[in-house]
């Protein structure tokens, strides 16, 4: 059985066992099986459980033996003393696929170390693939199926997850928005990065792959699995354990090996691995992604109500090491009558005295198409003010952001709002699905180089990938 099949059992299984079902019902009941039919599975189910004659109206059965059925997956929800029994009954039974969601192993120290050894080996004897341990499991929203023991929202995504932690399951909304697919690797002693990667890059319905990375234990092999997808899907990471204490707290909570910083920093670069330096910039990410396409180059116009801002944007540019480019000669033609004669005209675009002479919102329509429209732009950051007073109406220029991102679909706009009124606006922009609205300049000048670096992988890549990917459609 090859790699993309052993993986098909954890994520689009016919049929599981449970071992380790509680008898209890309801919140905080932690119960597997409930999980499943709150989620709307359609295969068989099996508790394994040998105090209970049946679980929620499903038949239990006292050991895996007793089962007598083919059985694609076992999920291992047993205290730890007791999962190297558990796993040998599995894979006697022949199951080829275990989840093992027991702490206390490796990532508890030396002794729990051995019995996962143990576990491991006794699992690949017989052909068969662990997931965990210290896991949460697998989540496929498109087979309507989780091994969680905690209720979660079941949403549809092109976006595909491998984590280290549960807190990717539980709280995907605050790290990457909507998930449709979703693996806790744990402890990682069988299942690693690469053995998923593998995965999605062959799953039609994954477009952008998250990785959370506490540490890797085999990295040729998933550098050599990254180096092989990047050019076709999206691959974003988020490295945890940067530092050396967080490396240490990160080899107690998983028994993974955080290695030196800069050499993930240099990996991540070969293989077409886009970072994240922090949970925010990776959600940004995954939102740019998944709804803005590729700029076709490095150039980015920056339209302001305020020359502060613009200079925010510059500093963060040069940080990132991004020109600042002129424009064209027909744009600042354009521009010309509407500002005052004492002001200069570039990039930045302070388009101030303008809005007071004519408007915001016909000035900004004015102002955002010509950019769009200007071959030397390649990308716009926007910044805007949200406003909320009375009187103030007139500076909300959503509706013509919008309109333009509409019009101009191959150039992305990325929009950085200020003023008292921001949920209200970034709830109307985010609608839209056309544009990304930050809550800084650092971080939307941070997402367009990021969106740039992707295009400059695909051009170093010839015949690979698909440049227009991020397009909106």
């Amino acid at each position: 059985m090859n790699t993309i099949d052993q993986m098909k059992l954890f994520f689009e299984p016919k049929s599981l066992a449970i071992l380790g079902v509680s008898r209890k019902t309801g919140p905080g009941a932690f119960n597997i099986v409930e999980c499943l039919q709150l989620y709307g599975y359609q295969g068989k189910v099996y508790p394994v459980n040998p105090n209970a004659r049946e679980i929620l109206g499903i038949r239990s059965y006292p050991s895996v033996e007793a089962i007598q059925e083919p059985i694609d997956l076992a999920v291992i929800s047993l205290d730890r003393s007791q999962v190297l029994p558990a796993v040998e009954s599995c894979v006697n039974a022949g199951i080829k696929a275990l989840v093992v969601i027991s702490q206390g192993l490796a990532d508890v120290g030396k002794e729990g170390k051995v019995l996962q050894d143990k576990i491991r080996d006794l699992a690949r004897a017989k052909g068969a693939r662990i997931v965990g341990p210290n896991t949460m499991g697998v989540v496929n929203n498109f087979h309507d199926f989780t091994t969680s023991s905690i209720p979660l929202v079941k949403t549809h995504s092109p976006v595909s997850t491998i984590c280290q932690s549960g807190i990717f399951f539980t709280g995907f909304y605050s790290f990457t928005g909507p998930i449709g697919k979703a693996i806790d690797i744990g402890n990682t002693c069988d299942v690693d990065f690469a053995d998923v990667l593998e995965y999605y890059a062959s799953d039609t319905k994954t477009r952008i792959i998250v990785l959370h990375i506490e540490g890797i234990q085999e990295g040729r092999k998933f550098f050599q699995a990254a180096r092989k997808v990047a050019p076709e899907k999206v691959v974003l990471a988020l490295k945890t354990g940067r530092t050396e204490m967080g490396g240490q707290k990160a080899a107690s909570h998983s028994g993974s090996i955080a290695g030196k910083d800069f050499l993930y920093d240099a990996a991540f670069r070969q293989s077409g691995i886009i970072r994240a330096r922090d949970s925010e910039v990776l959600t940004d990410l995954v939102k740019g992604f998944s709804r803005l396409p590729l700029p076709e180059g490095d150039r980015i116009a920056l339209l302001t109500y305020t020359g502060g801002g613009g200079v925010m944007a510059v500093d963060r540019m040069v940080d990132m090491k991004l020109p600042i480019s002129p424009l064209s000669s027909q744009a600042l033609e354009k521009f010309s009558p509407l500002v005052s004669s004492w002001l200069p005209l570039g990039n930045p675009i302070d388009m101030w005295t303008s809005v007071m002479k004519f408007g915001a919102k016909p000035m900004y329509k004015t102002y955002l198409e010509t950019l769009l429209q200007d071959d030397k732009v390649d990308a716009v950051f926007c910044l805007i003010l949200s406003p909320k007073l009375p009187g103030q109406e007139f500076f909300d220029v959503s509706d013509e952001i919008i309109e333009a991102a509409a019009r101009f679909p191959d150039k992305p706009i990325v929009v950085w709002a200020y003023g008292p009124d921001l949920e209200k606006i970034t709830q109307k922009l985010d609608d839209s699905g056309r544009v990304v609205i930050l809550p800084s300049a650092e971080r939307a000048v941070q997402l367009l180089f990021s969106l740039w670096e992707r295009r400059r992988f695909l051009e170093r890549m010839p015949k690979k990938g698909n440049p227009s990917e991020g397009r909106r459609g």
